[in-house]
């Protein structure tokens, strides 16, 4: 019997490998997504665009796949795993997420860094979810457990988000006050880095966003609110268009158009030794 296992899983292991660019490649990641993540689709132009623009290391199998990307050249991030219905608890699942552990450790060192120093759920660009949203299911928390994740102690970062189809984005009362002001409001550009990521840098700790932000190009996903007196900037604001031609999400929206969700993302996170083994 263990013989047996061993062969399945040698089999497995042996058919996973790296996302290609091929056309045929997207589309089965793409109907898979579709039909792992139901109450979170997302276009196939948007997810094709957003993977071939943020450097990631992702892999793909008949049955499942697994998305993940290196931030700051040490912190591995596994941004999503799945695996079609009828093929779970086979053990896929769980070598997808051992496999993107060798890749990304292998990465942090081509990077010129020592160590993976650490390996979590979640991402911060693009950025699908921040970490794991709170509302999935507890197979999902006990496959993590099963991987050796653990959940952090902390309450974990929170997306918010309005419904805006049958709603006013703003009060009127808040824009009555607005009219009275002679606040500029323009995208952000490349002319403006300089002194938002100077100011972002001392008053706020999701800085790092815009930086990414400028480093593929995509000011444009940014507001900006000049004080036309000072020409100095006073207010910012991170944007997501929806228009099939943006090439990725910001790092503060989720890019999934979600049917249900709720805002709260706990922490789950591998500790790792100082020679990144789990």
């Amino acid at each position: 019997m263990a013989e047996k296992q061993n062969k399945e899983q040698s089999l497995i292991d042996a058919q996973i490998r790296e996302l290609d660019e091929s056309d045929q490649e997207f589309e089965s990641l793409w109907q898979m997504w579709q039909t792992v993540f139901p109450d979170w689709p997302i276009e196939r132009q948007r997810l094709e665009k957003m993977i071939h623009q943020m450097p990631g290391n992702h892999l793909i199998h008949e049955h499942g796949f697994c998305l993940s990307f290196l931030q700051n050249g040490v912190l591995g991030m596994i941004s999503a795993v799945g695996v079609l219905p009828d093929h779970r608890r086979k053990g896929l699942g769980t070598a997808l997420v051992h496999r993107a552990h060798e890749v990304l450790k292998k990465a942090a060192k081509d990077s010129g860094e020592q160590e993976l120093q650490s390996l979590e759920v979640g991402s911060w660009a693009p950025r699908f979810w921040p970490q794991m949203p709170i509302n999935m299911s507890q197979e999902v928390k006990d496959f993590f457990s099963h991987c050796g994740f653990k959940r952090s102690p902390d309450l974990g970062p929170r997306d918010l988000f309005k419904d805006i189809r049958n709603d006013d984005v703003v009060p009127a009362d808040v824009l009555e006050k607005v009219a009275k002001t002679n606040i500029i409001y323009r995208p952000w550009s490349p002319e403006l880095y300089e002194e938002c990521l100077e100011k972002q840098r001392a008053n706020f700790n999701w800085w790092k966003g815009y930086e990414i932000l400028a480093q593929y190009g995509q000011h444009a996903q940014a507001l900006v609110a000049i004080d036309p007196d000072t020409n100095a900037q006073v207010g910012w604001t991170f944007m997501c268009s929806p228009m099939p031609s943006s090439v990725t999400c910001t790092p503060s929206c989720l890019c999934p158009q979600p049917r249900k969700r709720r805002g709260r993302f706990p922490r789950w996170a591998l500790t790792l030794t100082s020679g990144g083994r789990v």
